[in-house]
């Protein structure tokens, strides 16, 4: 392999990573909704931070709100709920 190849390849899998951060982060915060509606459930004395929640979360509320992932997003966070009720 000479530079030129290196450098490409360097370059190819530099744009691979950034996609990858590009679609997992967006991801992983939407569902991390989940596990913050079980930590608010299991303990009762977080619950001042609800009203935080309600600011950070807005993007995936208003998509809950909004667009056809009202459902899956309610169903998504009601298993955590009920999860933490269980243990």
């Amino acid at each position: 392999m000479n530079d030129d190849e290196t450098d490409r390849s360097r370059q190819s899998s530099n744009a691979s990573g950034i996609v990858a951060m590009l679609v997992a982060l967006p991801l992983l915060y939407t569902l991390s909704i989940g596990p913050f509606a079980f930590i608010l459930n299991k303990y009762p004395s977080l619950a001042p931070m609800e009203k935080y929640a309600g600011a950070f979360y807005a993007p995936v509320l208003w998509l809950h709100d909004h667009t056809s992932l009202k459902q899956p997003i309610a169903s998504y966070t009601q298993w955590w709920v009920r999860l933490a009720r269980k243990i």
